[in-house]
């Protein structure tokens, strides 16, 4: 269990998406939903959208702000 930390200037409209290397969608962790200015923190429990644990490895993690996403690897170890 992890938590995911990220910091608004301003309040805007936040999606938080998890990605496998091969590119496909392993969860979606907030969607679209608008986000007070400030710092956040966002639960991550190592499980896929039907809640299935994920297996030990590298995941990518897509912060979308604004219209702009930023990537960032993540690893999993169990």
């Amino acid at each position: 269990r992890t938590s995911i930390r990220f910091e608004l200037d301003q309040p805007q409209y936040v999606g938080l998406r998890v990605y496998d290397l091969g590119g496909r969608l392993v969860r979606v962790l907030e969607t679209g939903r608008w986000t007070d200015s400030g710092r956040h923190e966002i639960p991550r429990d190592g499980r896929d959208g039907a809640g299935r644990s994920l297996a030990s490895g590298v995941y990518l993690l897509a912060l979308s702000v604004a219209g702009e996403t930023q990537l960032q690897k993540v690893s999993l170890i169990k």
